[in-house]
C-alpha cells in the first residue's frame, strides 16, 4: 500500500461542506472503473480496466482518486498530509445572503 501511494505525483486537498464525503464519492466515482459513469473521475482518467480490478488479488490497483469513505475515516487521513495550521476555512461572500 505504502508504495501506491509513493509511486505517482499526487494532489492533496480537504473539501468541507454539507455532505462533503457524499459529494466527493459521487465525483469520483466507483472504484471498479467500468461501474462509474462516464463523468466521473475514475471513468474518465482511471488507469485500471474491469478485468485488472476484477482479478487483482490483493484488492490494491493504481487509482486515479482517492476519497475518505467517511467523515471519521477524513480525521485519520487529513494528518497524514496536513498540519492543522495549513487548512482554511471559508465561507463564500454571498452565503452570508443565501443561508
Amino acid at each position: 500500500m505504502a508504495r501506491l501511494l509513493q509511486d505517482l505525483p499526487v494532489i492533496v486537498m480537504v473539501v468541507e461542506g454539507d455532505e462533503a464525503v457524499a459529494r466527493m464519492h459521487d465525483a469520483a466515482g466507483s472504484t471498479a472503473p467500468g461501474e462509474s459513469t462516464r463523468i466521473t473521475m475514475r471513468r474518465r482518467y482511471g488507469h485500471a480496466s474491469d478485468k485488472t480490478f476484477m482479478s487483482n488479488k490483493n484488492g490494491l490497483i493504481n487509482n486515479t482518486v482517492h476519497t475518505s469513505g467517511t467523515n471519521d475515516e477524513a480525521k485519520v487521513e487529513i494528518p497524514n498530509f496536513f498540519e492543522l495550521s495549513e487548512i482554511s476555512s471559508y465561507r463564500f461572500v454571498y452565503s452570508r445572503y443565501a443561508y
